[in-house]
């Protein structure tokens, strides 16, 4: 049973992974060609968390698209996330009103409703998620391909994304045991 778990989690994780490292990469081509910046395919082993197949003349460029395109990665990443928590929250087929299912039920929408195993492995992923990406820009940072501005923006998108699910859970923890007594 738990390996059927790992199985979901790992399946529930490869699109939010494929959406935020897309975003970093689609962002990059794009500063890169608004800016026109000089930059080739490659590996450098300098730069394996931050664009590790994209080469660049100069540390400031590398510095800057890395930076930009960390932050866009940032804000994918907070956005993702407070989809899934705002379906967790209003959508859950254990606290949804009865009112808003029959809604979403006659409008055929009722795919919105998820389910208690959909909603923790997809909480699970967003919130691994979100911290390898603070890890990795971390390291970016201390490797000095990216801001400081941007290591404390994530920082504090994740935290507060993070408290907000941790209070969220608690609550409607409480509230489930309150039902059931």
């Amino acid at each position: 049973m738990s390996k059927l778990s790992f199985l979901k989690l790992l399946d529930s994780f490869i699109l939010p992974f494929v959406v935020v490292l897309g975003s970093k990469y689609l962002s990059a081509l794009v500063i890169n060609l608004a800016l026109f910046i000089n930059w080739e395919f490659g590996f450098s082993v300098f730069q394996i968390f931050s664009l590790p197949f994209v080469r660049y003349s100069s540390d400031e460029d590398l510095m800057l698209v890395n930076s930009i395109s960390s932050l866009v990665m940032s804000l994918v990443l907070a956005f993702g996330f407070t989809l899934i928590l705002f379906r967790f929250q209003f959508f859950h087929e254990d606290f949804i009103p009865p009112k808003i299912a029959s809604v979403l039920h006659s409008k055929k929408l009722d795919k919105l409703i998820i389910n208690k195993s959909q909603s923790h492995n997809q909480l699970i992923t967003w919130f691994i998620l979100a911290w390898a990406t603070f890890l990795i820009i971390l390291l970016e940072f201390i490797g000095g391909t990216v801001s400081l501005i941007v290591l404390v923006i994530n920082l504090t998108m994740v935290s507060f994304l993070s408290a907000v699910l941790i209070f969220d859970m608690l609550r409607k923890g409480s509230t489930a045991r309150a039902r059931h007594r």
